[in-house]
């Protein structure tokens, strides 16, 4: 699914970014595709095409379907007890949002060749997934 919904700033909580239409918003785009589906949640693969400010947060945000942990934008904390049917204590599975970043590219700006970095899945976002 393709996001296509220009980015500009919140005019009434300035801190936050939003979808914006005419001159007030740039150009934003977000591939998004899923990769599984649970109860509450789903699994998600993102593909920048362009690199506002919270872009994944405000599009993901914007279709109704915000980041667990991103209180900002309407995500909410999860609880061990909200996934672990009667087994939880009532504290967060993760402490952040359930954003990561698995590999990162781009074109190097001084010798024009490609720049990749990636980063193996933090213990938090792993007993995450397991939970659900």
């Amino acid at each position: 699914q393709l996001i296509d919904a220009p980015i500009g700033r919140d005019v009434k909580i300035r801190e936050r970014m939003c979808v914006r239409e005419g001159k007030a918003g740039k150009a934003a785009k977000t591939i998004c595709r899923v990769r599984e589906r649970y109860k509450d949640f789903t699994l998600v693969e993102l593909q920048l095409l362009t690199g506002r400010t919270h872009q994944i947060r405000v599009h993901l945000s914007h279709i109704g379907h915000s980041i667990a942990g991103d209180t900002t934008y309407g995500g909410k904390v999860i609880l061990d007890s909200d996934v672990e049917q009667g087994r939880g204590e009532g504290k967060p599975i993760i402490v952040r949002q359930a954003l990561h970043a698995t590999c990162l590219s781009f074109e190097h700006p001084i010798t024009r060749g490609q720049a990749k970095f990636t980063a193996p899945l933090f213990e938090d976002m792993k007993r995450l997934i397991r939970s659900l």
